[in-house]
């Protein structure tokens, strides 16, 4: 349907249309409780713009600042609390690496094997979690974004309906501490967060690490909010509004699919999610007999549900939030680390255009 054909737009109002959509649909999702609703919801509703054919433009600028803002976030998740907790529960920790490894390879295997995905969507779609940097290395290398985060999202989603059920049936409740709240940073700690990060942003996109803008203020980020040199912990208003871009952006790229496509790409998801959550369950049972701790909570330690939405979860059931709060960051971090360089090994140098 094309409501919009012969309609000329500038790139300020094309610009404005998408982040006003997704803004629209991420606070719709918000209001439901739904997961990463500033992206999701986002993606979503600008999706369903862009299948309407209305204007939509992301200047390169707008797309850098989102960039850089989302690795300085990101670096909030490296706190010295985290680490202090590794002695706590060494197996389980270290179990995270291999576990998430088997989950990507087994997803890879069957998006690229059997549904003969391109190497690089099925590799991006198999990667469970941090949706943002998947987003970031997905575009940078010109992937199928429509794709990739149609099986991201949906999985997120299928998590969210599917595990408290699923959890309040297998596992007894555990008494366990509340994740304490973090105070907001200051403008004056965020004008330092912005003067220290990014410089080894620019200096990271220039010599080709990959999603250097947001590697290299990542890195600073988590530098200083890990040894407490300058808190990190940037305000909704803030946050938001990168989401709310990223969102649109993704959402935009649906404009040259149909929903007969996505339906057919929401198919393929049912697969990669029940093998990715498959491992999961396998690595938890195991865990829960040998090391006599509740499979609801290692579920949620391991789960590629995000930080939030997992620990949340483990509050309302009862299942130490602590435990998997802890797993989930310490997951997080090392994807973080990990994703860009593993990227550049699974695909090769991004090729120049």
């Amino acid at each position: 349907m094309k409501l919009f054909d012969g309609v000329h737009f500038g790139t300020a109002t094309k610009t404005f249309n998408a982040l006003v959509i997704a803004g629209l649909g991420g606070a719709f999702f918000d209001l439901l409780g739904l997961p990463a609703p500033y992206l999701s919801g986002g993606m979503i509703a600008v999706a369903a713009a862009a299948f309407l054919s209305v204007p939509l433009e992301f200047p390169e600028l707008l797309k850098k600042v989102a960039m850089v803002v989302l690795g300085i976030s990101m670096g909030a998740g490296v706190t010295p609390e985290a680490f202090e907790r590794v002695g706590s529960w060494p197996i389980t920790i270290l179990l995270i690496g291999p576990t998430m490894a088997l989950m990507v390879f087994a997803a890879y295997q069957f998006l690229s094997k059997l549904c003969h995905w391109r190497k690089d969507a099925a590799y991006f779609s198999s990667i469970p979690g941090t949706l943002g940097l998947v987003a970031v290395l997905a575009e940078e290398r010109n992937s199928d974004l429509p794709r990739i985060m149609t099986v991201q999202v949906f999985r997120l989603f299928v998590l969210l309906a599917f595990l408290p059920s699923l959890l309040v049936s297998t596992s007894e409740p555990v008494t366990g501490a509340v994740v304490a709240s973090v105070p907001y940073s200051t403008p004056f700690q965020m004008l330092i967060l912005v003067a220290a990060c990014v410089p080894m942003a620019l200096i990271a996109d220039r010599i080709g690490i990959p999603a250097g803008l947001l590697t290299g203020a990542f890195i600073v980020s988590s530098a200083l909010n890990v040894t407490a040199t300058v808190p990190v912990h940037l305000p909704s208003w803030v946050e938001v509004p990168v989401f709310m871009f990223f969102g649109a952006m993704i959402g935009a790229r649906f404009g040259s699919t149909s929903p007969a496509q996505v339906l057919s790409w929401l198919r393929v998801s049912i697969g990669s999610f029940m093998i990715v959550f498959a491992v999961c369950v396998a690595v938890s049972a195991v865990a829960s007999y040998f090391l006599d701790l509740s499979f609801g909570q290692l579920v949620l330690a391991y789960s590629p549900g995000g930080l939030e939405v997992m620990t949340l979860l483990a509050f309302v059931l009862n299942l130490d939030p602590a435990f998997v709060a802890t797993h989930q960051i310490l997951r997080y971090i090392g994807m973080l680390f990990v994703l860009p360089f593993a990227t550049r090994l699974v695909l090769g140098p991004k090729t120049k255009v």
